[in-house]
């Protein structure tokens, strides 16, 4: 997955934090899992280890999926095949 050209990953510094000084923020994490939905055509879910899982497309939209869970620690993912017999 890190020769898939669809997504690109970088560091958001030399340092991997990034500081929002206006927001009094600082932006950095751990991704815990990285799941590919519907291969070859489909984006990511990522796993993150505060930050709750993100859904990421191949166009380089990302949505946050647990902004409402009070504790978004999440350590893996896993895809359930409901048509399985």
């Amino acid at each position: 997955m890190a020769d898939d050209p669809r997504f690109k990953w970088e560091l958001a510094t030399p340092y991997g934090i990034s500081i929002d000084a206006q927001n009094d923020a600082w932006w950095s994490g751990h991704v815990s899992d990285v799941l590919e939905l519907d291969e070859g055509a489909g984006g990511l879910l990522i796993a993150t280890q505060t930050g709750g899982v993100w859904s990421l497309s191949p166009g380089g939209t990302s949505l946050p999926l647990s902004n409402a869970w009070d504790h978004p620690d999440v350590n893996c993912l896993a895809l359930v095949d409901l048509h399985a017999s």
